[in-house]
């Protein structure tokens, strides 16, 4: 065991992303239900509310040993992270708020829950904010690693906060697109 969290390590400095201009691998998607079926949340009165990311990878990546990602809010959305749950079986380091590594200890394929999020709610959040996954701090893009080591990017999903007309549910939101060049002068 301690030899997979020392190459994690080293793989999580280390990533060698398989970039195609603008191209997306996978999906990380955010529900308000254990389903998996509702993009909104309802912030009218104090509460602790969970959310429920999905990892969808893609037919071109196939299967998927970790992904790196963080949650982000929109400006009107004023729920506090409360804890991060990660289902059993599964390896964490860091924290969704601030960039966390979720290393699943096997190939995984398909749609792949991942975590739940705990937010204390206070009735307080605006029309149309929105919680997203997006790109891991200092990478650029929401990372996904393959069983042999290659990094893919993905797209990030949001949840709407009290939805409506003007603001719906809609697909995966698209990272920054970046060039090969840009991501490589990260690491210098």
């Amino acid at each position: 065991m301690r030899g997979k969290v020392l190459c994690l390590l080293f793989l999580g400095c280390v990533p060698t992303p398989v970039l195609a201009e603008g191209a997306s691998f996978g999906r990380i998607s955010l529900y308000s239900d254990p389903a998996f079926v509702e993009c909104t949340l309802s912030d009218s009165e104090p509460r602790n509310a969970d959310v429920f990311l999905v990892h969808c990878i893609g037919p071109a990546v196939g299967n998927a040993y970790l992904v790196r990602f963080q949650l982000t809010a929109s400006a009107g959305f004023t729920g506090s992270w409360v804890q991060d749950v990660v289902p059993g079986g599964m390896a964490v380091i860091g924290t969704s708020p601030n960039g966390i590594v979720i290393n699943y200890q096997a190939c995984r394929s398909g749609d792949v829950p991942i975590l739940r999020a705990t937010y204390q709610l206070f009735g307080t959040s605006s029309l149309c904010s929105r919680l997203h996954a997006a790109p891991y701090p200092g990478i650029g893009f929401i990372e996904t690693m393959d069983c042999s080591f290659d990094a893919y990017p993905d797209d990030g999903g949001a949840l709407v906060v009290h939805s409506d007309e003007s603001c719906p549910c809609q697909g995966p939101e698209a990272t920054r697109p970046s060039t090969w060049g840009q991501v490589k002068a990260l690491y210098r």
